[in-house]
């Protein structure tokens, strides 16, 4: 497999004891297809969902918002309507992914993949992978560090 391709991690699911991506995992997602993660995701996360996010991955709140680009204003908004809009559901599953890659490096350690992803890399310019996964192509660059660490590509 090339550097910056990396396995998927995932999950037993109790109930149907079928294997789904540990993102679903973490937002609480009862199945991980793409089909069904769409759909999720233009029906809205709820916030039991993203809840659910903030307990999994150990990120607080604050780092949660600014990984997926949600105000503090707009996180007040979602919270009395009890959803977020598609984009920003959009962004959230991206955050859930981005720990889920995090987490396969650190061979399910959660802890380690969170204290990683708050450490500056050298790979990304000095910066967290939490800073640079801001944006989709910051996410993909953090994805693709990921991958070279994974195969021992280190630069």
């Amino acid at each position: 497999m090339p550097y910056g391709v990396f396995n998927e991690v995932c999950v037993m699911s109790e109930s149907s004891r079928a294997k789904r991506p540990l993102y679903a995992e973490l937002l609480g997602f009862s199945r991980g297809e793409p089909d069904f993660v769409i759909s999720r995701i233009k029906q809205g996360v709820s916030m039991k969902q993203y809840e659910t996010l903030l307990r999994s991955t150990r990120f607080s709140q604050k780092e949660i918002q600014s990984m997926a680009s949600l105000p503090s204003s707009t996180l007040a908004r979602r919270k009395k309507e009890g959803r977020f809009n598609a984009e920003e559901s959009d962004r959230l599953v991206r955050t859930a992914k981005v720990f889920s890659a995090a987490v396969g490096l650190f061979e399910g350690d959660h802890a380690a993949a969170a204290q990683w992803m708050r450490s500056p890399a050298k790979a990304l310019g000095d910066v967290t992978p939490i800073e640079f996964s801001k944006t989709s192509v910051g996410t993909s660059e953090v994805e693709k560090l990921i991958g070279r660490l994974e195969y021992g590509v280190f630069a």
